[in-house]
């Protein structure tokens, strides 16, 4: 049973876009191989574990995650990412970093988080534990090798590392009944599920589906043709102005952009009345992925003076300026002010030899090649022609 919902699980996660690596499973282990643990170890394997080396797998390891873009309930402390399993092989003692072996001894370590916490088997009681080395601190997570599979199974074998997997405990460890698991198991069967042709039947269930896939697809994009243009702005709009929180924020103010990026503009430009023309806010949210950002920049008309300031900023802010820049010569938009060519043409210059990826070179070479053309456009705007 838990095989056939390990593959049922990757396979529609893998459907709707996640990030998912085949299922490791290795065979079953045979009594010699469990034996030679044992005398390496120099104690019994207990014998819930044990069982489920022989009739299930000697060698598990799952791992998936969402899309970048999807916007997860408020509820949710952390984002839930597939990362579960266990290795005959790997089965040792933990280390602590103390000094007191015996206690290291009580437990056998069966798998190993991505984050180097580590996940226990106690050997007395056969209950299930987790480790967190930087906190130095042991969290119950079942009280049997089984029912821990069974609950992990459960929520969608999400990862082990304690941001994520306290947000599903309670003192008697991982409970699926908890108001925060019924949450995320709720949200997961929506994402499994969605689907984009019915998505379309209303404006808010395309709007609920690009909450959780996001707005990369041209099919998903196109999409929103189907709709009024200002009903769409507006219920976007409304979702960014009722974000609870700034990732949530941050993903509808792309998905705004990607749809409406004229209206997204004209209304960054109200809200900018009266100061710069890219006022301090804006820089504090900008990240990878750029998406959108580059976008909304150009849309917002910004002074040649900004645009060199962000030139000469951190990585994220050059690379959304030179996307910018590009954006405005291919569109015809000029800077509010005069470009100042000797300052621009060695600094475009200087970032078409020192750029390491070839398609931000282009980028910076795209804008020095075109750059005599846009100061004309510039000089001609500024003096109303």
């Amino acid at each position: 049973m838990w095989i056939e919902r390990w593959n049922h699980l990757v396979e529609r996660l893998k459907q709707q876009g996640a990030c998912v690596h085949p299922i490791e499973m290795r065979p079953v282990a045979t009594e010699q191989e469990l034996q030679q643990v044992e005398e390496r170890l120099g104690v019994q394997i207990p014998n819930g574990f044990r069982q489920l080396l022989q009739n299930c797998s000697k060698q598990v390891s799952i791992y998936w995650s969402l899309p970048d873009e999807a916007i997860l309930p408020i509820e949710l402390l952390d984002t839930p990412s597939g990362e579960f399993g266990w290795s005959l092989k790997a089965l040792d003692f933990p280390y602590f970093g103390e000094n007191d072996e015996s206690y290291e001894q009580q437990y056998l370590q069966f798998f190993t988080a991505g984050n180097g916490d580590a996940l226990l088997l106690k050997l007395d009681d056969e209950t299930v534990w987790y480790w967190s080395h930087e906190e130095d601190e042991l969290d119950l997570l079942a009280a049997s090798f089984h029912s821990y599979v069974d609950n992990m199974t459960a929520l969608g074998c999400i990862g082990v590392d304690c941001g994520q997997h306290r947000q599903f405990c309670s003192e008697n460890g991982l409970d699926i009944e908890l108001a925060s698991s019924q949450v995320w198991l709720t949200w997961l069967e929506q994402y499994l599920s969605s689907n984009l042709q019915q998505a379309q039947s209303s404006l808010e269930s395309l709007l609920h589906y690009v909450s959780m896939h996001g707005v990369k697809k041209t099919s998903v994009q196109e999409a929103f043709l189907h709709f009024d243009g200002v009903q769409v702005y507006q219920a976007l709009r409304h979702k960014l102005e009722r974000a609870q929180s700034q990732l949530e924020q941050k993903a509808w103010s792309e998905i705004l952009v990607k749809i409406c990026p004229s209206e997204a503009g004209n209304w960054a430009r109200e809200l900018w009345q009266g100061q710069s023309d890219v006022p301090d806010w804006l820089r504090s949210y900008v990240t990878f992925p750029i998406d959108g950002w580059d976008t909304l920049l150009a849309e917002s008309q910004p002074s040649a003076e900004t645009l060199y300031e962000w030139l000469n900023g951190n990585e994220v802010e050059r690379l959304t300026s030179i996307r910018a820049i590009c954006q405005m010569m291919q569109r015809g938009i000029t800077p509010t002010t005069m470009i100042d060519e000797e300052k621009w043409r060695p600094l475009l210059a200087y970032w078409v030899e020192h750029e390491v990826l070839r398609k931000n070179k282009q980028l910076f070479n795209q804008a020095l090649s075109c750059l005599e053309n846009w100061l004309l456009k510039c000089y001609m705007r500024l003096r109303g022609e």
